[in-house]
């Protein structure tokens, strides 16, 4: 097949664009392969398993090192990608109704009013395959039909996480269970397919590829509404590739030596005329899986390759998911809408030497129902080029601090 085509991958991967023109504009709208997995994580090294994405992406085209998930909640983060806006604007602020999830996805009005409806409206062909979002269900899956799409391979819930039993729904047809197969050949085998049908029809085409490997296996009880986690099922020829490996242990975990909020146990008691209230399940010892506003549990792999784009480069200027869709915009030579929330990437050298020395500000929220117990109450951090985080790790790696500066060196609570 040949096509002009581009990639990018963080825990996704993006495409990239054609050479453009003197006024800015493409000669030839570009394609896009998107690809995003499911619970990537930068500072847990998850590239390091993954030599094919560092070769034949990492090293034909740019790392984003500072690469942010603006929510670190997996539904309303995929809505802010597909929609360049952030949670507080789209108010879809968690994985499940009646704050998040499809159904208010749709109940927001937003399944008219992203990335694919966009795209097609632009001339494009748009395919996706994989995971859409959360509560995208064999309960919903016509109700209506995830609008802006030319094909489409959805994994369905409560299956998504299913790896050798997922469902999965294909254009119009109804779910079906496909058992004793792995979840990730079948969306390679769509994402192949789909490729063949776009080079055919010829338009420029955006194919989304979202498996939802590696995230845990999850299935549900019968008669719970909470699922039971497991680790993740690897292809029967993937299962011995990676014996003995642990998780990175940092100098925070596991301490010989007190350490973090240790210094709490010396504090005078307190009785209950002082004591108002307890946020305990978000700022104790085991932090909420991904629901916070930290560096580790926010920065995700994201990469570039395409014509155009740097090679065997890195950066470290901020960049979030809301910047995906105003960066396809861009490089597909769409006008930007005035209600995002994100900015272009940077996509040039010449580009990306300004970037480093502009201020960019980022706004990142916290905002879900705990998995414990009640609604946590919203959260926000303003990144800056020269912050990382609110909450920063001083002077131990456990110990969260506020601080304060000058604008453009400012780290706030917001």
């Amino acid at each position: 097949m040949l096509f002009n085509i581009a990639f990018s991958i963080f825990l996704v991967a993006l495409a990239s664009a054609s050479p453009s023109s003197k006024c800015g504009t493409p000669k030839k709208q570009p394609n896009f392969v998107f690809i995003m997995a499911d619970d990537q994580d930068l500072h847990l090294n998850s590239l390091a398993y993954q030599p094919i994405v560092r070769e034949r992406i990492g090293e034909q085209g740019t790392t984003f090192n500072k690469h942010f998930c603006t929510i670190s909640l997996c539904c309303p983060s995929r809505v802010s990608l597909l929609t360049g806006k952030l949670a507080h604007n789209t108010n879809v602020t968690d994985v499940f109704p009646p704050y998040g999830g499809h159904p208010k996805f749709i109940s927001q009005g937003l399944n008219d009013k992203y990335l694919p409806v966009w795209l097609q409206s632009a001339g494009y062909s748009t395919y996706y395959t994989g995971k859409l979002m959360n509560s995208h269900s064999n309960a919903n899956w016509n109700n209506p039909y995830p609008a802006g799409w030319n094909g489409t391979g959805f994994l369905l819930d409560p299956a998504t996480y299913v790896y050798n039993n997922a469902t999965f729904q294909v254009d119009r047809n109804p779910p079906v269970s496909r058992t004793g197969e792995c979840s990730t050949d079948i969306i390679k085998d769509m994402s192949l397919d789909f490729l063949d049908k776009a080079d055919k029809a010829g338009a420029p085409f955006f194919i989304g590829i979202a498996p939802s490997a590696p995230r845990s296996e999850s299935r549900f009880e019968l008669g719970s509404e909470i699922p039971y986690f497991a680790p993740p099922v690897p292809a029967e020829r993937h299962k011995d590739l990676f014996p003995g490996v642990k998780v990175p242990r940092g100098v925070s975990f596991n301490p010989d030596a007190p350490s973090g909020a240790s210094w709490v146990s010396k504090l005078p008691k307190l009785n209950s005329s002082q004591i108002d209230s307890m946020d305990g399940y978000h700022r104790a010892r085991l932090h909420p899986a991904s629901r916070v506003h930290t560096k580790k549990t926010s920065t995700s792999p994201f990469l570039i390759r395409g014509p155009g784009i740097p090679k065997n480069r890195n950066v470290d200027f901020v960049t979030s998911h809301t910047d995906i869709a105003p960066t396809i915009f861009k490089l597909a030579g769409v006008d930007l809408r005035h209600d995002f929330d994100g900015t272009p990437m940077p996509t040039t050298v010449r580009h990306m030497n300004g970037a480093r020395l502009s201020p960019r500000c980022t706004i990142m929220l916290r905002w879900s129902t705990g998995g414990g117990g009640g609604l946590a109450l919203p959260r926000a951090t303003i990144q800056s080029r020269d912050w990382d985080q609110v909450a920063r790790s001083a002077p131990t790696p456990t110990t969260p601090t506020k601080r304060s500066g000058s604008w453009g060196s400012l780290a706030a609570w917001a």
